[in-house]
């Protein structure tokens, strides 16, 4: 039950996460439109074209120092690893549960 519990809340951690990054871009991309539109001096320009590009290119996410970022697929590796783990840790059991006959 304990795990369930585990990994709903690690699927709420990661959904909201996505959200947060999913929102903080768009605010930011449409900010350098206008500013792209808006400048005259062809320096200024250059520069929020080249920003802009590096943020549509990598955008933001939320990571746990570097290791790996917060994100949907991160609920789906620890799910798929949890049900790898788990038939492993079966196939142990099964096979010293039937001692071989000699």
């Amino acid at each position: 039950m304990w795990i369930l519990l585990l990994a709903l809340e690690l699927f709420e951690l990661s959904d909201r996460a996505h959200e947060a990054v999913t929102a903080m871009h768009g605010p930011v991309v449409s900010a350098l439109d206008k500013l792209s539109l808006d400048a005259h001096d062809q320096r200024f320009y250059r520069a929020v074209t080249l920003f802009y590009k590096s943020v549509s290119y990598r955008p933001a996410l939320l990571s746990l120092s570097g290791f790996t970022s917060i994100d949907r697929p991160l609920f789906g590796s620890i799910v798929s690893l949890s049900v790898t783990y788990l038939v492993i840790m079966v196939q142990f059991r099964s096979d010293t549960s039937h001692p071989s006959s000699s």
